[in-house]
């Protein structure tokens, strides 16, 4: 498990409201902001791979057309989609492409976290 999964699965822990949550609600407002901070800050970074890896998904499939020894382009287009290159780089292009929707869902969710144990900390 990589510090990024566990540090949200320890996060998302600290949601559930309790007596003792609600003692320190205003520290978990705080905390969960940070971890919003941290969570898009590593989106960014990823978003960055991601441009990366959709340049070089492009270049393998046009690599892979003009080397193609098919009667005509749509041929080579076919025989381009199942290159080994082709193939990896959008698989790893696909992958970011989940990890990013996996950071998005959970910054959305620590936020709503955030916004809930501030009003909590805002009614003790």
């Amino acid at each position: 498990m990589s510090n990024l999964e566990q540090l949200v699965n320890e996060t998302v822990g600290l949601i559930t409201v309790t007596g003792e949550s609600l003692n320190q609600a205003r520290e978990r407002a705080g905390r969960f902001l940070v971890v919003s901070a941290v969570l898009t800050t590593e989106l960014r970074n990823l978003e960055t791979q991601m441009v990366k890896t959709e340049t070089a998904q492009d270049g393998s499939e046009a690599q892979a057309v003009l080397e193609g020894t098919g009667k005509n382009v749509t041929e080579n287009k076919l025989h381009a989609k199942v290159n080994p290159l082709a193939i990896e780089t959008k698989e790893q292009h696909k992958e970011l492409e989940a990890k990013r929707n996996w950071l998005k869902l959970y910054i959305k969710i620590f936020e709503n976290a955030h916004l809930m144990y501030r009003q909590l900390s805002k009614e003790s």
